[in-house]
């Protein structure tokens, strides 16, 4: 057995310096215990684990998912401290430990935070003057854009238009099917649907389909008093037209007077006064409808406005294309010595009128003596592409004379038209500018000319007239070229 006393001789060895060991450390920790640690410190400690507590507690929470942002927390290196008994080095511990909790604070509330940026306290004393100030951003206004309240501008579609636009496109098959169905549920229409269906056949015509047919034009006809009539594009006559909104019934002739007659009534003012009575009471209408024999441009908006044709006065202008008209619209009930009142229900409301690219070609000259006998209150008159060459120039004149109210004037796609018609004092100028149009605004001449480039010379024109007191109302023509 002389191995297991070799082993009970070397466990003997080491159990001697382990027991000594561990005595002196039992003596030292005891020792520590009695000895005296200062109020700061320990002030110092607790604050030290209190903040180690609350990081453990954000840690805790951070691991449950109930923060949103995570804390991460390390201390440094010279954060651990060893006690030592001796005063001097627990006032080092205590400001080392303060210094540490201080710093782990503000770790702690950067952390929690999050995105959130710190609040900048303003510095003391007076303000920085306004030179060192950035200039402030101010916004460019707006230009303000022609306001012409005439021309409508439909920013949206809304579901009243889209039910003119089906309308439109399905009218021909609708009313080939049932006729007397679709001109009772025409007539029961407003006045105001029938302007957008129209305004829809013109639409449709611009995108190449067939604007409104000759044939459909009655189905918009009646009394209905339209503010805007739209016939841009359509396929229909002159004399369906006039039967369409123009009406004609005969006056009644007044007996006439020879100048001998005339001097002897005249003697007696009391058949003066009766004849300028019965004067009154013939050119007034049962209606309440007012005329005169020439353009009166200074009529009741409310009332209608007629002219009255008369058989013996040929040497007027427009006795003629009156007489035509007149002609379509009585037929062989006319009488050839009979004076006739010609007047449209559309004179009262009516402000806009297009009739552009109405194909075949209007006859100009009679449409221009019907417009500005029965029409004088319009405000707008489009009729691009609407004349020929031929009758074009003395239509424009006639117009230009009777529509004297004119805002809004349309006369593009003319390739017949020239500056010298439109401009100057030549013998090919049409318009007499020092007393014809003084209320015109917009003047659109889009395409017009040989070279298309008639617009911008008239612009010019009128951008610049001649030092004539009767031409200033010229600079206040926009014209439009493009």
């Amino acid at each position: 057995m002389p191995n297991g006393r070799k082993l009970k001789t070397k466990l003997k060895g080491y159990t001697a310096p382990t027991a000594t060991i561990n005595h002196s450390a039992e003596t030292k920790r005891h020792a520590d215990e009695h000895q005296t640690i200062s109020v700061t410190a320990k002030l110092a400690k607790m604050r030290f684990e209190q903040g180690r507590a609350e990081m453990n507690r954000q840690k805790r929470q951070d691991a449950q998912g109930t923060s949103s942002a995570p804390i991460s927390f390390h201390s440094p290196a010279e954060w651990t401290f060893s006690w030592e008994s001796t005063p001097e080095k627990s006032t080092h511990n205590a400001a080392a430990v303060t210094a540490a909790v201080t710093a782990m604070s503000m770790a702690s509330a950067t952390d929690t935070s999050g995105a959130s940026t710190a609040t900048h306290r303003a510095p003391a004393g007076p303000p920085p003057p306004p030179s060192w100030l950035p200039k402030p951003i101010v916004a460019t206004p707006r230009r303000k854009t022609e306001d012409i309240s005439y021309i409508t501008k439909r920013t949206f579609t809304s579901l009243r238009v889209i039910c003119a636009h089906e309308i439109a496109k399905s009218l021909k098959t609708w009313h080939s099917s049932a006729p007397g169905k679709c001109a009772r549920y025409f007539s029961a229409l407003p006045m105001t649907a029938k302007e957008i269906i129209l305004q829809e056949f013109s639409a449709l015509h611009r995108l190449g389909y067939n604007g409104l047919p000759d044939q459909f034009l009655y189905l918009f006809g009646g009394h209905d008093h339209y503010t805007h009539l739209c016939l841009e594009g359509s396929s229909v006559s002159l004399n369906k037209l006039i039967q369409v909104f123009w009406r004609a019934r005969p006056e009644h002739a007044r007996p006439k007077i020879s100048s001998a007659d005339e001097d002897s009534l005249a003697d007696d003012w009391e058949d003066a006064i009766e004849d300028k009575i019965t004067d009154n009471y013939n050119n007034s209408d049962n209606n309440g409808e007012s005329g005169s024999n020439d353009y009166d441009h200074n009529h009741n908006n409310s009332s209608i406005h007629f002219y009255t044709y008369d058989p013996e006065d040929q040497e007027n202008e427009n006795f003629y294309s009156i007489q035509d008209i007149l002609r379509v619209i009585l037929g062989r009930s006319m009488k050839p010595n009979q004076p006739y009142r010609l007047f449209t229900p559309l004179s009262t409301q009516l402000v806009s009128l297009n009739l552009s690219f109405v194909r075949p070609v209007l006859p100009s000259v009679a449409l221009a003596h019907l417009l500005c006998a029965t029409l004088p209150n319009l405000l707008s008159l489009s009729t691009a592409g609407t004349f020929g060459p031929s009758e074009g120039p003395l239509t424009l004149r006639i117009l230009s004379q009777g529509l004297q109210r004119l805002h809004y004037w349309d006369i593009g796609y003319h390739d017949w038209i020239t500056a010298d018609i439109l401009c100057g004092y030549t013998s090919k100028t049409v318009i007499h500018w020092a007393k014809d149009l003084r209320d015109l605004r917009v003047l659109a001449l889009q395409s017009a000319g040989p070279n298309n480039n008639v617009g911008t010379d008239v612009a010019n024109w009128i951008a610049d007239p001649p030092p004539e007191d009767r031409l200033r109302h010229l600079k206040r023509i926009k014209v439009i070229c493009k």
